[in-house]
C-alpha cells in the first residue's frame, strides 16, 4: 500500500474532493490556488492564500 505525503482539499460547492500526493510541486500549486494542503509527515496544515508562502519542509 503507497503512502501519501499530502492531502489537497479542494472546494466544491456540494462536496470536498482529496487529492493524495506526494508532490512538493502539485502541493505547491495547489497552495497557490487557494487551495488547503495537508502534510502529513510534519502534520501541518496550510491555508492557500492565508499564510505566508511556505515550502513544505524543504
Amino acid at each position: 500500500m503507497k503512502t501519501y505525503r499530502f492531502e489537497i482539499v479542494i472546494p466544491h460547492t456540494r462536496y470536498e474532493e482529496v487529492i493524495w500526493s506526494n508532490s512538493v510541486n502539485a502541493a505547491e500549486k495547489a497552495y497557490t490556488l487557494g487551495y488547503l494542503v495537508i502534510d502529513h509527515k510534519t502534520g501541518e496544515e496550510y491555508i492557500g492564500h492565508k499564510e505566508p508562502r511556505r515550502f513544505f519542509g524543504y
